[in-house]
C-alpha cells in the first residue's frame, strides 16, 4: 500500500476539512506526526482504516461504536450542518491508483440523519473513473487490493496504541494467517490439493475395484444359488464348483441316456400295440401321412433354398447350423475383444495422463530441492564468512575498555576541575569574609575606644592635666557617638571572625586536595596515548561499540546460519525422501503404463486389419437369423421325416399288425409316459447344470482379474496415503507442506528482524525461530519466534522482556517483515508503515539506537510515519506533520 493523500472532514477532532499530502514525505522516506495529547494524530490512521474498510481497528474502534445505534460516532458535535463527516483517501494498491470515498452515519445538528456511503474511483492516467458507490462493495475492493482485512491491516501496516506487539505476540494460527497474506504459497497448497486428490482418486478406485468384485461374487453366488464355503477362497470355492458341477452333469448324462432308452422302447412298445389294434386303419393313414410328409419335405426344400443341405434335413441341418454358430461365436468374440480393446486404449489414455501429471510433480520437487540446495552453499559461505569476523572481537573489547576508562578519568578530571573552581570561590569568598569579618572587629573595637575616649573627656578641665597623656591643654577633646558598640557586640563580632578563619582554614585544605587530584589526572590522561577530548573519545568508543555490536551480530548471525544450514539440511533430507517417493511412483505409473499399452497393442494385433464393428454386428445378426430359420426347419423336418418312417413302417407292417389287433395297449401308454417323463426332467437338469458349469467357466477368470485388480488399487492407494501423510503434516516431522514453506519465510523475516534488534539493543537480544514447539494437536508448529538474550545466555519467550524491550523486538519484526516482502512478487506489498507511540518507554540510549534503525529505512524506499509525543524524535525526525488542538477543531500542518 502506497499512500497519496488523505481529506479528513468533521471526523473526530477535525471539525473543518484537513488535507495531509503524504507525497512530501517519500524523498525522505522517514516523517513524525506530532502534537498534543488528543489533537488528532491516531485520527489520522484511523481515518486511513475508516477509508478503506469502514471501520476503525482495535481499542479505539469498539470506544468509538455506539451499541444502540450500531454505528461509529466520530461526528463532533461542534461541526456545522454544511460540512459533512467524510473521509477521502487517495492510494496506490498493487501498482493501481484508487480514491476512496466514505461518510459514516451520522446525525447532523438540525436533527437530519445522514446514512452511511461509500465509493471508489479508479484513475485511468488522466482522470479518475467511478467504480463502484455500494458500501460493501467498496469494502471488498479495499480487501481484494490491499491484500488483507481491517485487522490484518492494523497488525502489518498502522501499528496502533496497545496492538503493536500482536504480530509478536501472536499464536501459530495467528502468524500463519497474517504471513500467508503477504507469501502467497499457491504452488505448494496446489501440490497438496494434487496429492489429496490422488489420495481421494486412488481410494476410489479401491472402492471401485471391491465393489466390483462384490458384483462379480454376487453373480457368481446367483448363478450357483448357494453361499460361498467359508473354509475356502472365493476362487477356490468356484474351482472346487466347477469340478462339483461337472461330476453332477457326467452322473446327469448317464441316467438320461439310461432313460431315454427306457423311454423310446416302452413308446415302441405302445406303436407296436396301436398298430397291432388298428392295423387296417393304421395302413390307411399311412398311406395318407406318407403323402402329406413328402408334400411337406418338398415345402422344405424350398424354404432352405441351399443345395448343399439334402435330405434327409435331420442329418444334415444340424452340421450346418453348428457350422453358422462357430461362424458367429467368433463374430461375437471379435466384437468383444473390440470392446475391450476400446477400455483398454481409454486407459492406456489415462494412464499416460497419471505419468505427466506425475513428471510435473517430480519436476516441480526437484526444483525445489535444487534451490534449496542452492540456498545451503549460500548460507555456508555467508556463515563462514561471518565467523572469520569473530577474531576481531578481543582487540575491540579491550579498546572499549581502554577507552571507557580514558573518558572516565577525563570526566573525573572535569568534575575535579570543577570541584577546585568551586573550593577556589570558596577560599576567595572566606578569605574576603576574613577580611570583611577583621574590619568589623576593628571599627567596634574603634567605636568602644572613641566611646571611652568622649567619657574621659568629659571629665576634662581646663588647666587641669589629662588622666590619659597628663596635659593641661585640651584642643579637641573627644565628643560623645550614638549607637556605640556593647561589648557583647565585640565578643559576638570576633566568634563570627574566628568561625570565618576556620572555615577559610578548611577552604585552603580543600583547595590544596583538589589541586592535587586536579595534577594527579592530568598526570593519568597525559600518560595515556588516547586523546583527552570526551567529544572525540565518546565518538570513538560509539564507533567501538557500533563495531563491537556489527561483530556480535555476524557472529550471531554465523551461528544463525549454520542452525539455518543445519535445519536445510534436515530440509533437504525430506524433500528428497518425497522426490524418492514421487520417483517411484512414477516408475510405478510407468510399468503400469506399458502393461495397459502393451495389452491394447495385443488386442489391435488379434482383430483383422480391415475389422469393421457395424458390418460384424450386421453379419452376426444375420447368421443369428439364418440359424433361427434353420432350427426351425430342423424341429418341422424332425418330425416330417419321423412322420414318413413311421408311416413307411405302418405301411410295410400291416399286414402282421392286422393279425394281432385287439390286444390291451393302456398299461403300456402310462410306462411310455413315465418313461418319457422322467428323460425329460433329467434333460432339463443337464441344461441347468451345463448352463450353470458354462457361466462359472466364464465368470472364473473375471473374477481373478477383479481379485487382482484389488490388490493393486490396495498397493497403490498405500503408497499415496503415506506420500500424502507426510505432506499434510501427519506423519515424520508433522510439518505440513504449507506451513514448512510459511515457516521457511518466517525464518527470513526473523533473521531480518535479528540484525536490527541487535542494533537497537546493542548487541544483547536477538530473535530466533524455533521448529520444534509442538501445537496442541501435538503437530510441528514451525512458528514459534524466542528472543535470545546474550546477556543471560538463554533463548526465552517475547512476553518475559521488559516493556522497551517488547516494544524494540515488536518494530524489529514489523521491520523484518517489510524487508522480506518488500523484495517479494505477489502477495501484499507493505510500502508503507505508520508506527503510533510506544517510544516513551525507551531510555535515551536505547532511543537513539531505535532512531538510527529508522534513520536508515529512508534508503530503502518505503513510507515511514512515526506518531509520538517524545520531544527528542523532534530533533531526529526532520520531515512532521504538525497537529494543532484548539476550541475551533485541530489543524493539520506541516514544518
Amino acid at each position: 500500500m502506497k499512500p497519496l493523500s488523505i481529506l479528513i472532514s468533521g471526523f473526530g477532532p477535525y471539525v473543518e476539512p484537513q488535507k495531509v499530502d503524504f507525497t512530501e514525505y517519500y524523498d525522505d522516506g522517514l516523517f513524525l506526526i506530532r502534537g498534543e495529547t488528543g489533537s488528532g494524530k491516531t485520527t489520522i490512521l484511523d481515518a486511513m482504516c475508516f477509508a478503506l474498510y469502514g471501520k476503525i481497528p482495535g481499542d479505539r474502534g469498539k470506544a468509538l461504536y455506539k451499541v444502540k445505534d450500531q454505528e461509529l460516532n466520530v461526528r463532533p458535535a461542534s461541526v456545522p450542518d454544511n460540512v459533512a463527516t467524510e473521509v477521502v483517501f487517495e492510494v496506490e494498491l498493487s501498482g493501481r491508483r484508487f480514491r476512496f470515498r466514505r461518510s459514516p452515519t451520522y446525525i447532523t445538528g438540525s436533527g437530519t440523519k445522514r446514512l452511511h456511503k461509500a465509493s471508489i474511483e479508479e484513475w485511468d492516467g488522466s482522470t479518475y473513473q467511478p467504480l463502484t458507490n455500494t458500501v460493501t462493495d467498496v469494502s471488498d475492493v479495499a480487501r481484494q487490493c490491499v491484500g488483507m482485512d481491517a485487522e490484518q491491516f492494523a497488525q502489518l501496516i498502522l501499528l496502533p496504541q496497545g496492538k503493536f506487539a500482536e504480530f509478536l505476540f501472536a499464536n501459530s494460527k495467528e502468524r500463519e494467517k497474517i504471513l500467508s497474506l503477504v507469501f502467497p504459497m499457491d504452488t505448494y497448497q496446489n501440490i497438496m490439493d494434487w496429492f489429496k486428490t490422488q489420495r481421494q482418486d486412488t481410494n476410489e478406485a479401491l472402492k471401485a475395484s471391491k465393489s466390483a468384485v462384490d458384483i462379480a461374487q454376487a453373480k457368481v453366488i446367483e448363478n450357483l444359488g448357494e453361499e460361498p464355503d467359508s473354509t475356502l477362497t472365493f476362487i477356490q470355492w468356484i474351482e472346487q464348483s466347477l469340478k462339483d458341477l461337472t461330476k453332477v452333469l457326467k452322473s446327469h448324462q448317464t441316467e438320461h441316456k439310461k432313460a431315454a432308452d427306457a423311454a423310446k422302447k416302452a413308446a415302441e412298445a405302445v406303436t407296436l400295440a396301436e398298430s397291432k389294434s388298428e392295423a387296417l386303419k393304421e395302413f390307411r393313414e399311412a398311406e395318407t401321412s406318407i403323402a402329406q410328409a413328402t408334400l411337406s419335405l418338398s415345402e422344405l426344400a424350398a424354404k432352405v433354398a441351399d443345395s448343399t443341405i439334402t435330405q434327409p434335413y435331420s442329418q444334415s441341418l444340424p452340421a450346418v447350423i453348428a457350422g453358422l454358430s462357430t461362424q458367429t461365436a467368433s463374430l461375437k468374440d471379435q466384437l468383444t475383444q473390440a470392446k475391450t480393446l476400446a477400455t483398454t486404449q481409454l486407459e492406456v489414455v489415462e494412464s499416460q495422463k497419471s505419468v505427466a501429471q506425475s513428471e510435473k510433480v517430480l519436476k516441480g520437487l526437484e526444483e525445489a530441492i535444487k534451490a534449496a540446495q542452492n540456498e545451503r552453499v549460500a548460507l555456508k559461505k555467508s556463515a563462514d564468512a561471518k565467523t572469520n569476523v569473530s577474531a576481531k572481537l578481543p582487540t575491540l573489547e579491550k579498546t572499549q575498555t581502554s577507552l571507557t576508562d580514558q573518558i572516565q578519568r577525563c570526566s573525573d578530571l572535569a568534575l575535579a576541575s570543577t570541584q577546585l573552581s568551586k573550593a577556589q570561590e570558596t577560599w576567595d569568598l572566606a578569605s574576603k569574609q576574613v577580611v570583611v569579618s577583621g574590619a568589623a572587629v576593628d571599627k567596634i573595637r574603634a567605636s568602644i575606644d572613641a566611646d571611652m575616649a568622649a567619657k574621659l573627656a568629659a571629665n576634662l578641665v581646663d588647666g587641669h592635666a589629662c588622666a590619659v597623656c597628663g596635659s593641661a591643654d585640651h584642643p579637641a577633646p573627644a565628643k560623645p557617638v550614638k549607637g556605640t558598640p556593647t561589648s557583647d557586640e565585640l565578643t559576638q563580632a570576633q566568634a563570627t571572625l574566628e568561625s570565618r578563619r576556620s572555615q577559610l582554614t578548611e577552604a585552603t585544605a580543600s583547595r590544596a586536595a583538589a589541586k592535587e587530584k586536579v595534577s594527579t589526572l592530568e598526570k593519568a590522561i597525559t600518560k595515556s596515548d588516547l586523546p583527552n577530548d570526551i567529544a572525540q573519545l565518546e565518538k570513538q568508543l560509539h564507533e567501538t561499540v557500533t563495531e563491537i555490536a556489527a561483530v556480535s551480530v555476524a557472529i550471531e548471525e554465523a551461528q544463525s546460519r549454520a542452525s539455518a544450514l543445519a535445519e536445510l539440511e534436515t530440509s533437504i533430507e525430506a524433500q528428497q525422501i518425497v522426490i524418492d517417493e514421487a520417483k517411484k511412483v512414477l516408475s510405478e505409473l510407468k510399468i503400469a503404463h506399458a502393461v495397459v499399452e502393451t495389452t491394447a497393442k495385443n488386442l489391435q494385433a488379434t482383430l483383422p486389419k480391415d475389422f469393421d464393428p457395424q458390418a460384424i454386428e450386421l453379419a452376426h445378426a444375420q447368421i443369428d437369423g439364418r440359424i433361427t430359420l434353420l432350427n426351425d426347419i430342423l424341429d418341422v423336418a424332425k418330425v416330417l421325416e419321423k412322420s414318413l418312417v413311421t408311416a413307411k413302417a405302418k405301411l410295410d407292417a400291416n399286414a402282421s399288425a392286422a393279425k394281432d389287433a385287439g390286444a390291451d395297449i393302456e398299461p403300456l401308454k402310462a410306462a411310455a409316459q413315465l418313461a418319457k417323463s422322467q428323460a425329460e426332467q433329467i434333460a432339463h437338469q443337464i441344461t441347468i447344470v451345463n448352463a450353470r458349469a458354462n457361466r462359472l467357466t466364464e465368470q472364473l477368470p473375471e473374477i481373478q482379474a477383479a481379485h487382482d485388480a484389488v490388490t493393486a488399487a490396495q498397493e497403490l492407494k498405500t503408497q499415496w496415503d503415506n506420500i500424502a501423510e507426510y505432506v499434510e503434516g501427519n506423519q515424520g516431522r508433522k510439518i505440513a507442506l504449507t506451513r514448512f514453506y510459511i515457516g521457511q519465510r518466517l525464518k527470513q523475516v526473523v533473521a531480518q528482524a535479528s540484525v536490527r534488534l541487535a542494533k537497537m539493543s546493542a548487541g544483547r537480544y536477538t530473535l530466533l525461530h524455533d521448529e520444534t514447539i509442538k501445537d496442541a494437536n501435538g503437530s510441528g508448529s514451525g512458528l514459534a519466534v524466542l528472543v535470545y538474550d546474550k546477556w543471560q545466555g538463554e533463548a526465552r519467550g517475547p512476553e518475559t522482556i521488559s516493556g522497551g524491550e517488547k516494544f524494540m523486538a515488536s518494530l524489529a519484526l514489523a521491520l523484518g517483515l517489510s524487508d522480506v516482502v518488500k523484495g517479494e512478487n505477489g502477495g501484499a506489498r507493505l510500502e508503507s508503515l505508520f508506527i503510533d507511540e510506544g517510544f516513551g518507554s525507551l531510555d535515551d540510549d536505547t532511543l537513539n539506537d531505535v532512531m538510527d534503525i529508522l534513520d536508515g529505512l529512508r534508503e530503502h524506499g518505503r513510507l515511514v510515519g512515526v506518531v509520538s509525543h517524545v520531544a527528542a524524535m523532534r530533533d531526529r525526525i526532520p520531515k512532521q506533520l504538525i497537529v494543532s488542538k484548539n476550541k475551533n477543531g485541530s489543524v493539520i500542518s506541516s514544518n
